[in-house]
């Protein structure tokens, strides 16, 4: 026995928009150029950039003990790790 086919529960809903959306773009893919390479490599610079820092705060914090290993090269005097 199969359930009665049921109205959506007000004329405007959800179910009749993501009907018409799926109608829209059926068969439609993505490529690889809707990628925003620029924001990626953005995002990616701004993370590095501050867990670098974090990294030198932290050895400033620390005192620049002998514990921590030679730092990588100086910037303006100051060890960079």
């Amino acid at each position: 026995m199969r359930p009665p086919n049921r109205a959506p529960a007000y004329p405007g809903s959800a179910h009749r928009l993501l009907t018409l959306a799926s109608r829209r773009f059926r068969g439609l893919t993505v490529s690889a150029t809707k990628i925003l390479w620029g924001q990626v490599l953005l995002v990616s610079t701004v993370v590095l950039a501050f867990l670098w820092t974090a990294t030198g705060w932290t050895a400033w914090q620390l005192g620049f003990q002998v514990q921590l290993g030679p730092p990588w090269f100086g910037f303006l005097g100051w060890p960079v790790y």
